[in-house]
């Protein structure tokens, strides 16, 4: 067995200098190199299967060589060849599975294999106990994925045609569902929907059941890409069974790592988008904070989302991390998200308000505090004297924005801003901390983030129209 330490800065095929970050529109910076994206890019409506296996030589080339490296075997140069050729060396397990792989990129580089075959010889790789086997595959997996995406994308663009309608003087959109090749009509999908289902299982089994930081990312993050293909409204309900849930909660430990939780709060933010699932969620939260039992409703059609509370207790760790060097924008960033998934609870009606309160966290604290806390801790760190990296003033700056355009939103709403006001203002601790946020926010000063002048002119805005929301609500006429 081959081990070693595999850091998280050094998972898949990266832009961001700290971590892989799936974005929600799978924007083509977002796990492969800037470099490559050219090579992933389709340029025209023909894609050779023997075209992706050179590109995959390229873009996996150290992965590759090193799942090679089992059977003895170099890969071929991409400046010499593009074809595969079978090995018939098969010493152990791990050799048979690898071999496998490498005769499946064989029949495809001849134009003989399926992309299905694919997929299923990198699953496999991923059930071994090799570490470094199953991190290596995964990257592969992680590549071939966003490729076969390119290619469902390409076939299903859709022409959009401006035309003139006649009960109207603007001219409107059409998109119309003319292909570049009509035979396509009848083509049958890439990989079939069992199999994307499957695939995201087996990912979740990988990511529970590995130790290694650097895997736990790899297959988080492949998990967000499959939910990203899946319709919010028809197809995403099936993904989101309770254990996925309660994974999530391990995965938003401290232990999981920055790296980690940030993928995790974005897999979990990703499967509330669906709106029967955000519905279970806050409403087995909230009884389970209360009574420590779920719905009879909800036993009933089989979601017994015990054990959910742990989620929100995960997000509130998330809230709550330290960071320093050069995990601090890494850190930065997970608040946000954390912010904007909570804004996003919070928005979705009563019981989501409840749970921004905190009323069901096991610990009695709530998520407007931690958010005060770490506002007033980013001030400090802003009127300090001390060296900030730019980017860290920037996603400072955003964090910042976030959390201010979340406060004002609750305390503008005619429903809530009372009790969300009470809260703010009940407790002595929770008051000072308000008010000095809110005035130390609302005038101009000699923050870092002055240099950005429409941030900062934003910001003093938010931050004026929630300093006036609470001076209100405290018989304060200024």
């Amino acid at each position: 067995m081959v081990s070693a330490v595999i850091p998280c800065k050094a998972v898949g095929v990266q832009t961001d200098g700290h971590a892989i970050s799936t974005d929600p529109t799978i924007k083509k910076n977002s796990s492969v190199s800037r470099k490559l994206v050219g090579i992933w890019e389709p340029q025209n409506d023909q894609i050779s299967r023997t075209n992706l296996v050179s590109k995959l030589f390229v873009a996996c080339e150290a992965d590759l060589q090193v799942l090679f490296g089992f059977l003895g075997l170099n890969i071929p140069s991409k400046k010499t060849t593009t074809k595969v050729l079978p090995t018939h060396c098969i010493q152990s397990a791990e050799a048979a599975r690898v071999s496998h792989l490498y005769l499946t990129l064989s029949k495809i580089s001849y134009d003989t294999g399926k992309l299905g075959d694919l997929l299923e010889a990198l699953v496999d790789l991923c059930g071994l106990q090799n570490v470094m086997i199953v991190y290596r595959s995964l990257c592969v997996l992680h590549v071939v994925l966003k490729h076969i995406l390119n290619m469902e994308n390409n076939l299903s663009c859709r022409d959009t045609v401006m035309i003139n309608d006649p009960s109207t003087s603007n001219p409107r959109l059409l998109t119309s569902a003319k292909n570049k090749d009509n035979s396509r009509n009848e083509s049958q999908p890439l990989i079939s929907s069992s199999k994307w289902f499957s695939l995201f299982h087996t990912m979740h089994q990988v990511a529970t059941r590995q130790c290694e930081e650097s895997i736990k990312l790899e297959a988080v993050s492949i998990m967000n890409i499959l939910l990203l293909r899946t319709d919010a409204y028809t197809e995403r309900e099936m993904y989101g069974e309770v254990p996925i849930f309660l994974s999530i909660s391990q995965l938003l430990k401290k232990e999981a790592g920055v790296c980690v939780k940030k993928q995790a709060v974005h897999l979990l933010y990703l499967l509330l988008n669906c709106p029967k699932l955000l519905v279970m969620f806050c409403s087995s939260s909230n009884e389970e904070g209360t009574s420590g039992e779920v719905s009879r409703t909800n036993a009933e059609n089989g979601h017994t989302f015990e054990g959910l509370g742990s989620v929100l207790d995960g997000l509130a760790d998330c809230l709550a991390c330290h960071g320093n060097g050069a995990f601090t924008n890494l850190v930065l960033k997970l608040q946000r998200n954390t912010i904007i998934l909570l804004a996003f609870l919070a928005s979705s009606g009563r019981s989501g308000f409840e749970i921004l309160l905190g009323r069901n966290l096991s610990r009695r604290t709530n998520f407007l505090y931690l958010i005060l806390q770490v506002m007033a801790s980013e001030i400090d760190v802003e009127t300090s004297e001390c060296i900030q990296l730019p980017e860290d003033i920037r996603e400072r700056t955003l964090l910042i924005r976030e959390a201010l355009i979340l406060l004002n939103r609750l305390v503008s709403n005619s429903q809530y801003s009372a009790p969300v006001l009470r809260v703010l203002t009940n407790r002595r601790d929770m008051a000072i901390l308000t008010i000095d946020i809110a005035t130390r926010l609302s005038r101009k000063s000699n923050l870092l983030w002055q240099s950005d002048t429409m941030r900062e002119s934003e910001i003093v805005d938010l931050a004026r129209i929630f300093k006036k929301r609470v001076f209100a609500f405290l018989g304060d006429a200024t």
